[in-house]
């Protein structure tokens, strides 16, 4: 008798879940969304599954374009959007071979802390450039998801 009990509670959790679904037209299945009328309008029109957009608005900077090796290499990060950004210390570089650029690996003890640079505002770093041979090298920061680089020569 429990076990009839159980496939009978079974087949009906299954029936409504299987109701309350809308077919998305490609083999999957989602559940229908109401938005709530005292959300703004352009808020309902942002298509579901989608975020806005997180294009930033900022500049990196050298305080040169030429280096020797053994330098200190001063990076600035200047915020020239709206919205916060989010960063850390240290950088990577990239070395042009050629046509392409190569990554390189380049050892940095930095402090692993988030930086966040509000809107107008700059957050400068000092990078100790060293071993680095003759060459034109690009110098690249992560902000959020996106990167930003800079390019420069090595004497």
């Amino acid at each position: 008798m429990k076990k009839i009990i159980i496939m009978c509670i079974s087949l009906l959790t299954l029936a409504l879940v299987g109701c309350n679904t809308v077919d998305t037209g490609n083999g999957s299945s989602a559940k229908p969304v109401e938005i709530p009328n005292d959300i703004p309008q352009q808020l309902k029109e942002t298509h579901q599954g989608e975020m806005p957009s997180t294009e930033i608005n900022a500049r990196l900077d050298i305080d040169t374009n030429s280096y020797s090796s053994g330098d200190k290499m001063k990076l600035t990060l200047k915020n020239l959007g709206a919205a916060e950004l989010r960063t850390g210390y240290g950088a990577y570089f990239e070395k042009m071979d050629g046509e392409n650029w190569k990554t390189l690996y380049y050892e940095q003890a930095v402090p692993t802390i988030e930086i966040h640079v509000e809107p107008n505002d700059s957050f400068s770093e000092h990078i100790l450039l060293r071993d680095l041979e003759k060459g034109t090298y690009r110098v690249i920061k992560q902000i959020d998801e996106q990167k930003l680089s800079v390019v420069f020569t090595v004497k």
